[in-house]
């Protein structure tokens, strides 16, 4: 998945983690994870957002 991988690259362990889990549970079809997944995965990328702000 492509947020993983450039969350990996960036070193923002938990977005990467988070994503990679999305990314397995979507892999294997697991739509219920999925589905509680993306509110946990959209949250992390609004507070890496607001931390980058806070840091310019």
């Amino acid at each position: 998945m492509a947020i993983s991988g450039v969350a990996k690259a960036w070193q923002l362990r938990a977005l990467s983690k988070i994503a990679f889990l999305v990314s397995q549970a979507a892999g294997s079809r697991d739509f219920a994870a999925v589905k509680d997944l993306l509110p946990v995965l959209c949250d992390a990328v609004e507070r890496i957002i607001q931390e980058l702000r806070i840091n310019r």
